[in-house]
């Protein structure tokens, strides 16, 4: 990696201790969630064209908050719950994490046919 990845690596770990560790009330949960949601839009994963200790890190410290969303929930964040299926596929086997299961097909938003 360049001096430049590692740079932004370190950023996501640290925005990983300050943001999503503290994240324990409904409005820092939903700021995180936007946050990470919204870089996602426009990227596959943290730092380049691969997973890197970021995408890793991020995923642990999502998992919790992941735990407890509900379909509905997770139909607002598309990106990041995109990413974290992926990572899901890739890492939650290897560590020992239950699979999370995702709606594929938009739910009835009850807003009219």
């Amino acid at each position: 990696t360049t001096a430049e990845e590692r740079a932004a690596i370190d950023q996501w770990l640290e925005y990983r201790v300050v943001q999503v560790d503290r994240s324990l009330q409904e409005k820092d949960v939903s700021t995180v969630l936007r946050d990470t949601n919204a870089y996602l839009s426009h990227h596959v994963y943290f730092v380049g064209y691969q997973p890197t200790l970021a995408d890793i890190i991020l995923y642990l410290g999502l998992y919790r908050i992941f735990e407890d969303l509900t379909f509905m929930e997770k139909q607002k964040y598309v990106h990041v719950c995109r990413w974290f299926s992926n990572m899901q596929s890739l890492f939650a086997d290897k560590m020992s994490k239950k699979h999370i299961a995702f709606q594929r097909n938009k739910i009835f938003s009850g807003t009219g046919h």
